[in-house]
C-alpha cells in the first residue's frame, strides 16, 4: 500500500499479498465490472414501474420486493465477506451473483404472477446484488499493490458510474416500445455477455488472501468503530434516496416543470458526479476521507437546498451539478472510508459498505412514499436535509473518536 496515502497504517499491519498477476490481468475486472453495472442498471430502475404499470400491483407491492431483494442481498454479502477474508476462489462468488441474476431476467421474461415476482425474482435478484461487492473485492484485491486504495476505489465506482449513465435511459426507451418484455430480452442478453467475458478475461484461480488481522490492524473493525464509519454510510445514502428518487414527481407537480427537466437534470448529475470520482483520488491524498466526507456533506447541503428554493429550470440544473459533486465525492471516497477500518478484511469491509448502501436505499424507498403520502415531495427533500445532518454528526464524532480516528482524518501531504 502507498505510504503517502495510508500513512497511519504500519507495514506489518498490511494484508498479505495476493498471488501476483500482470498487468494485462489486473485491469481485467474493469469491462466485467462495467457489463456488472450496466445489467443492473437496466433492472434497479425500472423494476417499480413494471411493478406498478406492468403488472397492475398496487405501489407497496413494490416495497415488499426491495425488502426481500436488500435483505437477500445483506445476508449473502455478508457470508461472502467473511469467506473472501478466509480465502476463497472470487470468481465463484462472482459467477453465483451473474447465475441468479440470468435467473431473476429468465422468470421475468417468462412474466410471473404476483407472488412469484415478489418471492423467486426478488431472492434471486439480491442474491444478483452481491456481485457488485465481489467485483469490487476482486478488483481492489486484483490491483492492490499497483495503485493507491484510493485511486483504486476511484477507478471502480468510475466504470460503475459510467454504466449508471448509459443503461437507465436504453431501459426507458426500450421499455417505450412495449411494458417491460425488451427490456429483459435486452437485460438476458448483457447478462450472457458478461458471463462470457467474466469467464474469458478473468482468472478463474485467483484466490483472495487469508486475513491475517490484528488489533491494530483491524482499526476496531469488530467493534463500534465500524459501526459509526457504516452508519455515516447509511445515513448520507438515505439522503440520496430521498433526494434523487423524489426529483422527477417534485419537478412536474410541484415546480410545474417539463417532464423532460427530470431526465436532463439526471444527465447532468451524472456527469458531474463522474468528475468528482475522478478528482477523488486527490482529494483524498490532500485531506484525507474524513475531511473528504465533510466535504460532500457541505455539496448536499447546498444541493437539498438549492433545489427546495428552485424556481426554474436553470435552478434546477444547479441543483444537479451540486447533487453530482455531492455523491460523486461520498461514492469514491466512503469505500476507502469504510475499509480503513479493516485494512486486513477486505471483504468484510467492501461487503459492510454495500449493505449500508443497500439499507439507505431500502429506507429511503420505504420513506419517500410515507413523506410524500402524509406532506409532498418538498418535505421528502427536507426529509434528505435531516439524514444528511445525522450522518455529518455522526461523521464528526467519528474524526473525534480516537488518535486513530484522528490520525486517519488528518491531511496526508501537506
Amino acid at each position: 500500500m502507498h505510504a503517502d496515502l495510508d500513512s497511519t497504517v504500519d507495514e506489518k499491519d498490511q494484508p498479505p499479498a495476493a498471488e501476483p498477476l500482470p498487468q494485462r490481468a489486473s485491469r481485467a475486472v474493469l469491462p466485467v465490472l462495467f457489463l456488472g453495472a450496466f445489467a443492473n442498471a437496466l433492472l434497479a430502475p425500472f423494476m417499480g414501474y413494471f411493478i406498478v404499470e406492468g403488472k397492475g400491483l398496487a405501489p407497496w407491492w413494490l416495497s415488499v420486493y426491495s425488502a426481500v431483494a436488500i435483505t437477500v442481498s445483506i445476508a449473502v454479502n455478508r457470508y461472502i465477506g467473511r469467506r473472501i477474508d478466509r480465502g476463497t476462489r472470487l470468481y465463484q462468488w462472482l459467477l453465483l451473483g451473474q447465475a441468479a441474476y440470468a435467473i431473476a431476467v429468465a422468470l421475468l421474461i417468462y412474466s410471473p404472477p404476483a407472488a412469484l415476482l415478489i418471492g423467486l425474482v426478488g431472492i434471486f435478484q439480491g442474491i444478483a446484488n452481491t456481485a457488485t461487492t465481489t467485483m469490487y473485492s476482486f478488483g481492489r484485491l486484483m490491483l492492490d499493490g499497483t495503485q493507491a486504495r484510493a485511486k483504486i476505489n476511484s477507478k471502480l465506482r468510475v466504470i460503475t458510474s459510467l454504466a449508471w449513465m448509459l443503461a437507465p435511459p436504453l431501459t426507458f426507451s426500450l421499455a417505450s416500445w412495449n411494458t417491460g418484455i425488451t427490456v429483459f430480452q435486452v437485460a438476458a442478453g448483457v447478462a450472457m455477455g458478461w458471463i462470457l467475458v467474466g469467464r474469458l478475461v478473468l482468472p478463474t484461480t485467483f484466490r483472495s488472501p487469508p486475513a491475517k488481522a490484528s488489533a491494530a490492524a483491524d482499526g476496531g473493525a469488530s467493534g463500534f468503530g465500524m459501526l459509526r464509519r457504516t452508519a455515516v454510510c447509511f445515513f448520507f445514502a438515505l439522503a440520496h434516496v430521498l433526494c434523487s428518487t423524489s426529483l422527477p414527481l417534485y419537478y412536474t407537480r410541484e415546480l410545474d416543470l417539463a417532464p423532460y427537466a427530470a431526465g436532463l437534470s439526471f444527465g447532468v448529475k451524472c456527469a458531474v458526479e463522474v468528475a468528482a470520482i475522478l478528482l477523488a483520488p486527490w482529494l483524498v491524498k490532500k485531506v484525507g476521507t474524513n475531511r473528504g466526507l465533510f466535504i460532500s456533506a457541505l455539496f448536499a447541503f447546498a444541493a437539498f437546498s438549492q433545489f427546495l428554493n428552485a424556481s426554474s429550470l436553470t435552478g434546477v440544473l444547479l441543483g444537479a451539478c451540486l447533487e453530482g459533486m455531492f455523491y460523486g465525492t461520498f461514492a469514491a471516497v466512503a469505500m476507502t472510508y469504510v475499509q480503513e477500518m479493516s485494512p486486513t478484511r477486505v471483504g468484510r469491509a467492501t461487503s459492510a459498505y454495500m449493505n449500508s448502501l443497500f439499507l439507505g436505499g431500502m429506507a429511503g424507498i420505504l420513506m419517500l412514499g410515507a413523506v410524500a403520502t402524509a406532506y409532498d415531495f418538498r418535505a421528502v427533500i427536507v426529509g434528505a436535509l435531516i439524514a444528511m445532518a445525522t450522518g455529518s454528526a455522526i461523521l464528526l464524532a467519528d474524526t473525534l473518536s480516537g488518535a486513530r480516528q484522528e490520525n486517519r482524518a488528518r491531511p496526508l501531504n501537506r
